[in-house]
């Protein structure tokens, strides 16, 4: 359960005493999400080539079906859709 108010203070980074009020546009995340960034940082870097061409589209697929869930959507309407192709030289 997301907790609000003074609460919440423990999830974040900030400096003691300091009130930010504005999480949503900019800086500040969450602890949790520090955290995951992190982790999708270091596999991306582990093996980059890997990561954007088979990881990646896939993760981003299931995100915005998540996200679809959340705010009762169509899966189509959050994200672009993307079609894998393959690259092939032009025939002469």
């Amino acid at each position: 359960m997301i907790e609000f108010g003074a609460a919440a203070k423990r999830e974040f980074l900030l400096e003691p005493g300091l009130a930010f009020l504005n999480h949503g546009s900019f800086g500040a995340p969450p602890r949790v999400v520090l955290e995951a960034a992190e982790q999708w940082r270091q596999r991306m870097e582990a093996n980059p080539d890997l990561f954007l061409r088979e990881i990646l589209p896939g993760a981003l697929r299931e995100a915005a079906g998540q996200l679809a869930l959340f705010i009762r959507a169509s899966r189509g309407v959050c994200g672009q859709r993307h079609e894998r192709r393959e690259h092939r030289a032009p025939r002469a």
